[in-house]
Order: structure tokens, then C-alpha cells, then sequence
């Protein structure tokens, strides 16, 4: 098992994408105790840390643990790849939008974020924790081994499910150390897409995560979607894309202790910083720092939608996401 790291607080800024997460995140990079990451994703996309967590609580056989491992060390792997002529092939394909012109996905998987770059000993602690998780190997194979695969099997018995939680915890905290190590940080601070539809499971990975969720008129959230590669282009499909993630956050909110979540909303941020960033801080236990300040929120667009929707659009708007902007307070 790989050495016990030390807690460091994990920082999480979540939303329901588009929401204001990311200027958050350029805010908090700012201050001199905080990490600069990129969104990392191996917590929560499918595949991923949360992902094998969870699915191996109901399900095991030795063919599926093995599938599991293999696409966690995939995931894992391609997301730690720090290969200097695929992150500028993917920075200028979706730069130039050549993506968008092609019809099929153009760029491999996680291509662009390199996170060796902020974990300089990732790569070795993804292979600890594939050992950690493996009680033995055996050559072999089954009717669904893919083509060109090495014929080589993970296994663990199901008793492993009870040491789950610690072990992907432990990883994580791993990761978190040397990445605030490297960046001589005290607090990791990430924003990956759609932590908060996660937030009760990765507690149990990570009971001191602390999640911090920006909340934006809904209206203007799907506006935004609207001009996104990864979302729906159409308003009525968008909305209802909203309204399923923020209908499981209001699941998962019930769930977790009251005291683990903060919410604040875009249009306070951009009125009052100082004040919403001090909630924040307090929540998150970072000293303050008049640096948090200097970031420029005059492209933080609110009441967008007004301008971006003709009536009838506004209506399909109100129809569908009536009871969610009751619900968050807006109007």
C-alpha cells in the first residue's frame, strides 16, 4: 500500500457548468496558499475514480474487475500523459475550432491536460495504487477482451470492496500532497465539471472535501451552453440538460451534512467580491489575501439571456425550468 499522505483541504468550486466555476478558479490561483490545476477530471468522469468506486459496491466478477481496472488505469493514465505534441495539436484544433468541422472526435481522450505537469510523481503513484487494487495478475482472457489487447487479467477478490474508499482515497490525498509540494501550496483547490453530482461519494473518498457551488440564473447558464462543444445546441434540449443536473444536486444536497457545502451566486461575486470571496475564504479556512481582488469580472455576463432569447425562446425557458429558478432563488 503506498505511503499514508498527509490531509491537505480539498477545495472543490462545482456547478452545473457555466455557472461561474471557472472564474472562481482563476480568482483563487491567484492567492499564494492556493493550487493552480487544470480540470483533471480522474475523480468524477466515468471511468474514473468515483466511478469505480461506486459500481463495484453492487457488482463484482472477475471478468468485471478486471474491465473496471483496466479502464481506471486508462483514464488515469491518458489524463496523466504529458506529451508536448499532443497538448498543442489539441490546443490548436479547438482553438481554431477544426473540431467542430469534422464529423468525429478528433483529438485523443484527455490530450490536453497533462497533469504530470502539476504531479510530478503521478505516473508513479497511479502504478502504487494499480498494485494497491490488484491482488494478483494471471495470463488470460475472456469473449470480451478488446482486439490487441495483451492477454492479461487483474483480480481481486470481492472483499476488496470494504477497502475501496481508503484506497482511492489514499491516491487522491497522494496526489493532492505532491501537487501542493511541487507548487508550494496548502490548499488544493480543483473545479471539475459536475463535482457536485458526485459530492456524496467523493465525501466518502475524501471526508475533508469542502465544496464551494456557484450558482448563476439558469436562463443565462443555458445561454451558454448553447455556444459549448460538450452541451446541447438547442433551447429546450439545453434546459432540460440543466434541469437533470441541478434535480440530482438538489438529491445529493439532502444528503450531505450542511456544514461540508457553501453556495454562492455569480451576480454577488461581480457586486460585491470582497464580501463573497470572505465567505469563501471563512468557509475553506484560507487566510485572506487582497490578491483574490485583481481579477477582472467585467466579462461576467448576468441577465444575458434577456438579450440572447426572443420571446418565444424565453417562454420555452420559463416553461421548463419554471420550478428550478423558483427553486434558486431567481426570477
Amino acid at each position: 500500500m503506498p505511503e499514508k499522505a498527509k490531509v491537505i483541504p480539498l477545495c472543490l468550486i462545482g456547478g452545473a457548468g457555466r455557472s461561474g466555476t471557472t472564474v472562481h478558479k482563476r480568482i483563487f490561483a491567484r492567492h499564494p496558499d492556493c493550487t493552480r490545476v487544470p480540470e483533471y477530471r480522474f475523480s468524477i468522469d466515468p471511468d474514473g475514480l468515483v466511478d469505480f468506486y461506486l459500481s463495484l459496491q453492487t457488482i463484482w466478477s472477475p471478468y468485471y474487475y478486471d474491465l473496471k481496472v483496466k479502464r481506471l488505469k486508462r483514464v488515469l493514465t491518458s489524463i496523466g500523459g504529458n506529451s508536448l505534441f499532443l497538448r498543442a495539436f489539441t490546443h490548436y484544433m479547438r482553438k481554431f475550432k477544426v473540431e467542430r468541422l469534422l464529423p468525429f472526435h478528433a483529438v485523443p481522450a484527455y490530450s490536453g491536460i497533462g497533469f504530470s505537469r502539476c504531479s510530478p510523481r503521478y505516473g508513479q503513484l497511479v502504478d502504487e495504487l494499480i498494485a494497491d487494487l490488484v491482488e494478483f495478475e494471471y495470463p488470460g482472457q475472456w469473449n470480451g477482451t478488446s482486439f490487441g489487447e495483451r492477454p492479461q487479467m487483474y483480480f481481486a477478490s470481492p472483499e476488496i470492496r470494504k477497502e475501496l474508499a481508503a484506497k482511492l482515497g489514499q491516491f487522491w490525498s497522494a496526489v493532492i500532497e505532491d501537487v501542493c509540494r511541487y507548487q508550494k501550496a496548502s490548499f488544493f483547490v480543483e473545479d471539475n465539471t459536475w463535482n457536485i453530482l458526485w459530492f456524496d461519494s467523493i465525501l466518502k473518498l475524501m471526508p475533508n472535501a469542502r465544496l464551494v457551488h456557484v450558482l448563476r440564473d439558469p436562463r443565462d447558464v443555458v445561454a451558454s451552453y448553447l455556444r459549448m462543444r460538450w452541451s446541447p445546441n438547442e433551447v429546450d434540449k439545453a434546459a432540460k440538460w440543466f434541469k437533470g443536473i441541478m434535480n440530482r444536486w438538489f438529491e445529493v444536497r439532502k444528503q450531505v451534512p450542511k456544514d461540508s457545502f457553501l453556495e454562492v451566486r455569480l451576480h454577488d461575486l461581480v457586486q460585491d467580491p470582497r464580501k463573497t470571496l470572505g465567505e469563501v475564504t471563512d468557509f475553506w479556512g484560507i487566510p485572506w489575501s487582497d490578491r483574490l481582488l485583481e481579477e477582472n469580472l467585467g466579462k461576467s455576463h448576468t441577465g444575458r439571456w434577456k438579450k440572447d432569447f426572443d420571446k418565444r425562446q424565453q417562454g420555452v425557458l420559463n416553461d421548463i425550468l419554471g420550478e428550478q429558478i423558483e427553486q434558486l432563488g431567481y426570477e
